[in-house]
């Protein structure tokens, strides 16, 4: 404090009369000012009567007035915003400075400490940026950055952000290859010509505006984790693992391909800036300029959720969970990824069948498909769905006698866990003594282990 620092007599002169200067305000107090001093308070400047009550601009939204907001951590909330409230609104005729205040999460160790130089637990974020990237960094710091918590930083966590963006890389990759490849020189909103979109496109569309829509809703009340959760969904499960995967196997114009990364890209942007920017410079007809500068995508184009009709939900819903089920099937068999798999599909509605089976055949990599045909005789499988059931022969895909080795193996294994936690839980010294949350989670374990062994002892019986 000052007082510590004290000196008897002027370092400079000697004089022993020393007098505190009177026209001296605490830091916090000068800061308060800041919404006011900035704009050449307390002259009665242009600017003070322009931008004060501190408002901000949305461009994206026709320039409209937004409601004021201050940023800043929990920490300084005395010391430095009620200071501004108090003495801003005292001074500009009872106008409040701000509206809004954002209280942001605070960065803490993984174990949720204070991070210090004593302790030792200090992040560098030159040195995360350096191994990881500054996007990766900043993405995990939204994620992690939920209202009412703090931020405990594991690092460990940036690995998985890092993987969303060499995920976005790559499909931009894939996506910018095949619009090269058909020499889209320039595309155009997908909605100006809707006669030639597809029901998976209507798909793609329908969910794009959904995320569109609930990114806007986010951010407007100040929760950008649960915006970047959406866009997240969003671009790895609906447009990478899925439409991408399609786009290969269907013909048709790409502009909504490249639409739908544009607006992933710039929904993205304000998050993860480099990678986006650098993406964007290579989508083709880029020529607006940078992204930074690009309007942000704004919801209300229900258009597109009229387009995707009922029809197109059943039909995109049918596709998916056959798909689905092949893929579970094949993990359940141990069957290897690319073996082409024959099917006998039974079902009351061969048009909807006949309308993904092109594409279901491509992505659950289906040999020969045989529709509402008798099954030959032998060991087989079955995956049903709401609108179908596929019978799969096994011979040539499962050797039968190491698998059943392997199932009586497992079966066995899992025969054990029951006996021991029945053991236990009949026990009544275990259960009278034990936590009961320990109890608890030995009867959640012993359902998983019956479990296990029903469908281990059901696959065995398939088997014949």
């Amino acid at each position: 404090s000052y007082k510590d620092a004290d000196p008897s007599v002027c370092s400079h002169c000697g004089s022993p009369s020393l007098n505190q200067d009177p026209d001296v305000l605490d830091t916090w107090y000068s800061s308060g000012l800041w919404p006011i001093s900035t704009l050449g308070w307390p002259e009665k400047t242009p600017e003070l009567e322009t931008f004060y009550p501190t408002l901000r601009f949305d461009e994206a939204r026709g320039g409209k007035e937004a409601r004021a907001l201050m940023e800043t951590g929990s920490d300084i909330l005395t010391f430095w915003v009620s200071r501004m409230v108090t003495m801003c609104t005292h001074f500009m005729d009872g106008k409040l400075p701000f509206e809004d205040v954002y209280l942001h999460a605070m960065v803490r160790d993984e174990k949720g400490q204070k991070m210090s130089k004593t302790k030792g637990n200090v992040v560098d974020p030159l040195d995360v940026t350096e191994k990881h990237g500054a996007d990766a960094l900043r993405l995990t710091l939204i994620a992690l950055s939920g209202q009412g918590r703090n931020v405990n930083l594991d690092l460990k966590r940036l690995e998985g952000y890092s993987a969303f963006i060499n995920k976005l890389w790559n499909a931009s990759r894939f996506a910018l290859m095949q619009l090269e490849e058909k020499g889209v020189r320039s595309y155009q909103d997908p909605l100006q010509d809707t006669a030639s979109l597809d029901f998976v496109d209507r798909w793609l569309l329908s969910e794009l505006e959904a995320t569109v829509q609930k990114v806007n809703s986010d951010l407007t009340n100040y929760r950008p984790d649960a915006a970047f959760q959406a866009i997240y969904q969003f671009a790895w499960y609906e447009f990478c693992d899925w439409y991408l995967e399609l786009v290969k196997l269907k013909n048709g114009k790409l502009d909504t391909l490249a639409y739908a990364l544009e607006t992933i890209l710039k929904l993205l942007h304000p998050m993860a800036p480099m990678v986006t920017e650098e993406i964007y410079g290579e989508l083709p007809g880029a020529h607006k300029g940078q992204l930074l500068i690009q309007p942000f995508p704004s919801a209300g184009n229900e258009m597109l959720f009229t387009l995707y009709s009922a029809e197109d939900r059943k039909k995109f819903g049918a596709l998916r969970a056959v798909v689905d089920g092949i893929r579970n099937f094949r993990t359940e068999n141990k069957i290897a990824p690319r073996a082409a798999i024959d099917a006998y599909v039974e079902t009351k509605e061969p048009e909807l069948w006949q309308g993904i089976e092109s594409l279901a055949k491509g992505l659950a990599r289906l040999g020969s498909v045989h529709l509402n045909a008798a099954a030959p005789a032998g060991s087989s499988g079955k995956v049903a769905t709401d609108s179908f059931t596929l019978t799969i022969p096994l011979e040539g895909l499962v050797d039968k006698s190491a698998e059943k080795a392997r199932l009586q193996n497992e079966i066995k294994k899992a025969r054990a866990d029951v006996e021991f936690t029945e053991k236990r839980l009949g026990n009544e010294a275990f259960v009278a003594k034990a936590k009961p949350e320990l109890v608890a989670k030995e009867r959640a374990g012993l359902e998983g282990f019956r479990e296990k062994l029903r469908v281990l002892e059901e696959a065995l019986a398939k088997l014949g």
